[in-house]
């Protein structure tokens, strides 16, 4: 994330289009509620700083200690999140067009 980018524009979309299909399957089998995690070895940085696009918050507001990072390295940490946030607005573009095509966000409970 800090020295390239994980993946190109299509492959993002690519994968936020698999989400969706997922989310469509198990709605249609009958699911109310569909969760997604990661592991957080190494991936916090890369949530918190979806997170903070999506949710319109600071990198330091949605930023944590993961695996119990010192002080220090939790500040280097948003620092990076901070120095990728014009990348990560990609994020928001790609998530923002399909989920105005999608009825995924509006599943009954």
């Amino acid at each position: 994330m800090l020295h390239e980018k994980a993946m190109t524009y299509e492959q993002a979309k690519e994968a936020v289009q698999v989400g969706i299909d997922c989310v469509k399957e198990l709605s249609e089998k009958g699911y109310k509620i569909i969760v997604t995690g990661e592991m957080g070895i190494g991936n916090t940085t890369t949530s918190s700083a979806v997170a903070s696009v999506l949710l319109d918050r600071k990198a330091e507001d949605v930023t944590g200690r993961g695996a119990g990072l010192t002080s220090g390295a939790l500040e280097r940490k948003i620092e990076v999140i901070k120095s990728r946030l014009s990348f990560t607005n990609l994020i928001k573009t790609i998530f923002l067009t399909y989920f105005q095509r999608s009825a995924v966000m509006t599943l009954p409970l």
